[in-house]
C-alpha cells in the first residue's frame, strides 16, 4: 500500500513537469513576445532551462535513475540524421541560416532524451492522467476568458466581419489556428473527463460549451475538424448509442448555428468553399519542389522557413509529412513512422481496465494524422501547438503504460 502511494505521487510530480512543459511555449505570448523572433526565442530558452532545473531537482530529490525506453534508440538516430543535415546546412549557408536555425535541428533531439531517457520511466495512474486533463483544461479556460476579456469589443462586431482576417481572435497565441489548435484539445481532454467520470455531466457541458464559442471565434478549419473526427471515432467505439447521440448533437449544433449566423456568413467564413485550401496546395507543391533539388535522405533542414516567408508569409508548408520531408528527408519520415508504431504498440498493451484510454487515445491518434495533412503539427518543437502535441501524442500513451505496469506490480493487499 506505501508503495502505491509513494507511486501516485511520484505520477503528481510528473504530472506537474507535464504541464509546466505544455504552457511553457505561451508565456513569452502574454508578453508580446514571439518563439518565432530572437526576443521570444531566447525567453523561451531562458524558461526551458529553468524546466530542466526543476526536473533535475526532482531526479535528485527522488533518487530517480534515467530509465531509457526503446523510444530512446529511435532518438539517438534521430541525433545522427540531425549533424548530418545541419552538416549540410552549414556548408550551404548562403540563404541567412542564423543559430537560432541550428538549435532547432537539436532541440527535437534534446526533448526526447529528457522524455524518453531521463523521464523514461516515469508512470502515471489513471487518476495522475485526469488530474493532468483536468489541470489543461483550466489553462484553457483561462486562455477563452483572456480572449473574451481582451477581444470583448471585437466579439460583438463578429458577425459584421468582412472577411475571415478582419478579426484575429487568438487570445495570447501567436496566430488563430494555434490557439484553435490549443482548444480543441482542451475540449477532447474535458470530453475524457465526462467520459471517465473525473467531472461531473454539467460543469463538463458548461466548459465545453465556452470552449466551443470560442474555437468557433477562431474559424480554424482544422482545429473544429480534429474535434469532429475524435468525437466520430471515439463515438464509434462506444457503440451505437454513443454514436447516435454524436449524430444527434452535430445535427442540433448545425441547426443552431445556420439559425443564429445564417448559412451565407458560415460558407463565407467558415467553409469558405470558394478559397479551396486557402493556398495551402500550392504552398505544399512549392515545399515538394524544394525537397526533390536538395538532399532527399537527409533533408535541408529549417533552410525552407526564410523562404516559405519571403514567398507565401508563412513559416510553415501546412502538412506536417511534407514539411518532415523537407527538413529531414526520407530518414526522418522512417525515423518518426518508427516512433508513433511505437507508441501505438504502447497503447495497445493497456490492460483491460484502460479501454477509456485506449479508446480516447485511439481516436485521439486518427484525428491527429488527419489533421497533419493540412496543418504543420510535428512533435518536439519550440511552439505552444507542437508542445500540446507532443505531450498528448507521443509522451502520456508511454507514461500511461508504465503506471498500469508499476501499479500491477503493487496491487493493494
Amino acid at each position: 500500500m506505501l508503495q502505491r502511494i509513494k507511486l501516485y505521487y511520484s505520477g503528481r510530480n510528473t504530472v506537474k513537469l507535464l504541464l509546466t512543459y505544455t504552457v511553457i511555449y505561451t508565456i513569452p505570448n502574454i508578453f508580446g513576445l514571439s518563439s518565432a523572433e530572437y526576443p521570444g526565442f531566447y525567453f523561451v530558452w531562458q524558461l526551458f532551462s529553468l524546466f530542466l532545473l526543476v526536473l533535475m531537482s526532482l531526479h535528485i530529490s527522488h533518487k530517480l535513475r534515467p530509465s531509457p525506453s526503446r523510444m530512446l534508440i529511435i532518438a539517438a538516430l534521430v541525433f545522427l540524421s540531425k549533424l548530418v543535415t545541419l552538416q549540410l546546412l552549414l556548408s550551404t549557408a548562403s540563404v541567412g541560416v542564423g543559430a537560432k536555425f541550428a538549435f532547432n535541428e537539436f532541440y527535437p533531439v534534446l526533448l526526447m532524451f529528457i522524455f524518453y531517457s531521463l523521464l523514461g520511466g516515469a508512470g502515471i495512474s489513471q487518476r495522475n492522467f485526469a488530474d493532468f486533463m483536468r489541470l489543461y483544461v483550466y489553462f484553457v479556460v483561462f486562455a477563452g476568458v483572456y480572449n473574451f476579456g481582451m477581444n470583448f469589443d471585437r466579439i460583438l462586431s463578429f458577425t459584421s466581419s468582412t472577411g475571415l482576417y478582419t478579426y484575429e481572435l487568438q487570445s495570447f497565441f501567436e496566430n488563430r489556428n494555434a490557439y484553435g489548435l490549443v482548444l480543441a484539445f482542451g475540449i477532447i481532454a474535458t470530453f475524457y473527463l465526462k467520459a471517465a467520470k473525473r467531472l461531473k455531466n454539467c460543469t463538463a457541458n458548461i466548459i465545453a460549451a465556452f470552449l466551443s464559442v470560442n474555437i468557433f471565434l477562431t474559424l480554424s478549419r482544422g482545429a473544429i475538424g480534429i474535434i469532429l473526427i475524435f468525437a466520430f471515432i471515439y463515438s464509434i467505439q462506444k457503440g451505437f448509442v454513443a454514436f447516435t447521440k454524436f449524430l444527434a448533437t452535430m445535427i442540433v449544433l448545425v441547426a443552431t448555428l445556420c439559425l443564429v449566423f445564417g448559412t451565407t456568413f458560415l460558407s463565407e467564413n467558415l467553409i469558405r468553399a470558394e478559397s479551396g485550401t486557402t493556398h495551402r496546395s500550392a504552398i505544399q507543391s512549392y515545399g515538394l519542389n524544394y525537397f526533390y533539388t536538395g538532399n532527399e535522405l537527409f533533408g535541408t533542414g529549417e533552410k525552407i522557413r526564410p523562404l516559405l516567408k519571403d514567398e507565401f508569409n508563412v513559416s510553415s508548408v501546412h502538412n506536417s509529412y511534407v514539411d518532415m520531408l523537407v527538413t529531414g528527408g526520407w530518414l526522418m519520415i522512417v525515423l518518426y513512422c518508427l516512433l508513433i508504431a511505437a507508441i501505438l504498440h504502447t497503447s495497445v498493451r493497456l490492460p483491460h481496465s484502460y479501454r477509456n484510454e485506449k479508446r480516447f487515445f485511439y481516436a485521439l491518434f486518427i484525428a491527429y494524422f488527419l489533421y497533419s495533412l493540412i496543418e504543420t503539427a510535428i512533435p518536439f518543437k519550440i511552439s505552444p501547438t507542437s508542445a500540446v502535441i507532443t505531450i498528448f501524442i507521443y509522451i502520456t500513451p508511454l507514461y500511461i503504460r508504465n503506471g498500469a505496469t508499476n501499479f500491477a506490480q503493487h496491487p493493494i493487499r
